[in-house]
């Protein structure tokens, strides 16, 4: 299980075509903010992180955060490429 975290600068994500296709993904998600979104998405597992990481591509959102376990392990990574940019363990 995982948290993907990202914020969203206006006009936002809440009521987008993204928001909606989330939706598809079978995900939860919660979005918290004024001024901007703070966008919180719960992946359980890699069929619904996939599906998640397609969506936030086409809306263009660059890099997300990823949180696993409780929290372990934080990272800020690219949603187009995968690739981690970077990461901070929890002990």
């Amino acid at each position: 299980m995982k948290i993907l975290f990202f914020v969203d600068e206006y006009p936002g994500f809440r009521g987008t075509e993204a928001e909606k296709a989330l939706l598809q993904c079978g995900v939860k998600y919660l979005v918290f903010g004024k001024g901007l979104d703070l966008v919180l998405i719960l992946v359980e597992d890699e069929r619904q992180e996939e599906c998640v990481m397609k969506v936030l591509s086409m809306a263009g959102i660059p890099h997300v955060f990823e949180m696993e376990g409780v929290p372990r392990i934080l990272r800020y990574r690219s949603v187009i490429t995968g690739r981690v940019k970077a990461e901070v363990e929890f002990r």
